[in-house]
């Protein structure tokens, strides 16, 4: 899909420092992943909710031999 953005250029040069020789474009499309990867990490945490864990931690602490 081809989109026209306005980009910060400052951001644009911080994040070459990370991503070095890397184009605006890639840039755009790392960006746009790494988001999506924390938006599904926080579904599936989001998610995880009501689980719940039972047990006495310090009982496994102390009795783990």
């Amino acid at each position: 899909m081809r989109v026209s953005i306005e980009l910060d250029q400052k951001a644009v040069e911080e994040l070459r420092t990370f991503a070095e020789g890397s184009s605006a474009e890639e840039q755009v499309a790392a960006a746009l992943a790494d988001w999506l990867r924390i938006k599904r990490q926080r579904r599936a945490f989001d998610n995880m909710h009501g689980i719940g864990w039972e047990g006495d931690l310090e009982e496994m602490r102390n009795n783990w031999s």
